[in-house]
C-alpha cells in the first residue's frame, strides 16, 4: 500500500507473493520514499530482489528509498549478499 511517500508492506514477501506485488507498477512521483516492513511476516531472496529492484528504480529517478523495520531474515540475507548498506543504514520508525 502506497500512501504519500510511505510504502507499507504486510504479510509474506516471498517467491509466492512477489510476482503479484511486482505486477503493480511503482509510480515514482516523489523524491523520497520510505518502505515500512514492520508487517512483513516472512521474507526470502525473492522479496529482497523486489526491494532491490525498487531501490534501483528510485536511484535511476534521482529519488531516495529507505527501508524501516527490516525483518531479521532480510538483515541476514543482506549481510551474506554484501548489501547491508542498502537495508541496514536507515533508522527504524518508532
Amino acid at each position: 500500500m502506497v500512501k504519500g511517500s510511505c510504502i507499507t508492506l504486510e504479510g509474506p514477501l516471498t517467491v509466492d507473493s512477489v510476482p503479484l506485488i511486482f505486477k503493480k507498477p511503482l509510480v515514482l512521483d516523489n523524491d523520497f520514499y520510505r518502505v515500512n516492513l514492520k508487517g512483513v511476516s516472512e521474507i526470502d531472496s525473492a522479496g529482497m530482489a523486489l526491494l532491490l529492484y525498487w531501490w534501483a528504480r528510485c536511484k535511476e529517478q534521482n529519488c531516495r528509498l529507505e527501508f524501516d523495520h527490516c525483518p531479521e531474515k532480510l538483515r541476514q540475507i543482506a549481510v551474506v549478499s554484501g548489501l547491508e548498506s542498502v537495508f541496514l543504514d536507515a533508522s527504524p520508525l518508532e
